[in-house]
């Protein structure tokens, strides 16, 4: 028998696609919760220094004044607030993201997060110094996403 496709009737005749069940996503591992809230944390890190630096980039916001840039290629903090915001609040997010939807490509993301930290942390001593407590626990970090990321069992 030939359907009409003009005819909406025949539409109500049609067989309805069979959708297939997702297939069941594995649990995630203490190393999964782990590399979450480091990266949460790293997150939330990169956008409380990074959107005050674009806002105000005299530095100001965070007590820092633009003398510390002194003999760097920066003027003032809004260039380095947006690669902030950018490298170490967007590359952490789409690990977090792909952590959660088990996507194959996570542990490689994990390992460019810690890359990411550790170079912007050795850039940032290169350039000003050490100036504060958070740049070696930065190193540690990035050290420690790295490790995580790569002994990662669920991926």
């Amino acid at each position: 028998m030939q359907t009409d496709p003009t005819d909406p009737s025949d539409l109500l005749d049609a067989p309805m696609p069979v959708l297939e069940e997702p297939a069941e996503r594995a649990p995630l591992t203490r190393v999964d919760h782990v590399l979450l809230a480091l990266e949460t944390i790293l997150v939330t890190s990169a956008l409380a220094g990074g959107i005050p630096a674009i806002i105000d980039p005299t530095g100001n916001l965070h007590g820092l004044g633009v003398e510390i840039l002194e003999g760097t290629a920066f003027s003032d903090f809004r260039l380095p607030g947006i690669a902030l915001v950018m490298l170490l609040g967007l590359v952490p997010f789409v690990a977090i993201g792909g952590t959660l939807l088990r996507k194959p490509w996570v542990r490689a993301a994990h390992v460019e997060v810690g890359i990411i930290l550790i170079a912007w942390t050795l850039i940032q001593v290169a350039m000003v110094g050490w100036f504060t407590w958070v740049q070696p626990l930065a190193l540690l970090l990035g050290g420690a996403i790295i490790v995580l990321g790569v002994r990662n069992p669920s991926t």
